[in-house]
């Protein structure tokens, strides 16, 4: 990801109470608040919209702190039936200030950090079923991009819930495949990378730096609208992802571009990189 600026609100002026987080130019925000607070944190306006929360806490006899994750159209309410629980000593909300989150985005991400937190082994899971969420594939690389950032944001909030015990296991390290990987994996596609595919592609490598919009795509291919290059071009990325052997949640658009966020070099809208080694391997495959 690139550098981003967070504008953190300490509501009493103390980093242990309840505190608010802005990112500069992104519409996602995230609260936290010890119980002491909660009667306060259930004042904010901001908890009357959808989204993702986290209680965390701890309970005499038990080998690992425990967490409970949940979701609901409207936090607030949500959180006041959670009011009876013993064990949760601080909540964390994470939501959109612009109200872009849907009910199905925050199923989703409910979803997403239910596997992520048992993958990390550090907390003691409350509920074990998150109520889950399919997405359109355009809706799914929202709901991942707004995942990213949760998880960037919650150890700035002071929430470990997401970071390996390395203690008890070893998380192996993500690596970007090699252009020979990339290659090996558009030819094993075969026919499946349409004539529309493969003029995305070339359009993105003959791009200046490799750099341009959904809505530059959409013009170029003849699209309707960057809807339509986004859905087309992230339904290639899921496919390279899964020829690649990549696990379903990192089967996206990432697979195939880096991104540039809007009004960070002068840009309005999303800009995609061509990763480099997308662009080596068109070039051994004679596409360009």
């Amino acid at each position: 990801m690139n550098a981003a600026t967070i504008k953190l609100h300490l509501r009493f002026g103390e980093t242990s109470r309840l505190r608010i987080i802005e990112i500069s130019n992104l519409s996602l925000l995230a609260l936290a608040a010890p119980r002491t607070d909660f009667d306060s944190l259930l004042e904010r306006a901001e908890l009357a919209r959808a989204g993702v929360y986290l209680l965390i806490g701890e309970k005499p006899g038990k080998k690992k702190p425990l967490a409970y994750i949940g979701e609901a159209e409207n936090v607030r309410e949500r959180l006041k039936q959670h009011s009876a629980k013993d064990f949760w000593a601080h909540a964390f909300i994470l939501t959109d200030k612009d109200e872009n989150l849907t009910k199905a985005h925050v199923r989703y991400l409910e979803g997403r950090l239910l596997h992520l937190s048992k993958a990390a082994g550090r907390y003691e899971i409350q509920n074990t079923q998150g109520s889950g969420a399919k997405l359109p594939e355009s809706e799914k690389e929202t709901a991942e991009f707004y995942l990213a950032w949760v998880c960037r944001l919650l150890p700035v909030l002071g929430c470990d819930l997401l970071m390996a015990n390395t203690e008890r296991q070893e998380v192996p390290e993500i690596k970007t495949p090699k252009s020979a990987e990339f290659r090996r994996a558009l030819e094993g596609l075969g026919s499946t990378v349409s004539s529309k595919h493969r003029e995305m592609l070339r359009t993105h490598y003959l791009a200046p730096a490799r750099k341009l919009t959904a809505r530059q795509m959409a013009e170029s291919i003849g699209y309707a609208g960057f809807g339509a290059a986004n859905l087309h071009y992230g339904r290639l990325g899921r496919l390279v992802g899964k020829k690649l052997g990549l696990p379903e949640e990192d089967c996206h658009i990432g697979v195939l571009v880096e991104f540039i966020r809007p009004n960070t070099e002068g840009n309005s809208e999303w800009v995609w990189i061509m990763r480099p080694e997308v662009a080596k391997a068109l070039e051994t495959l004679g596409w360009i």
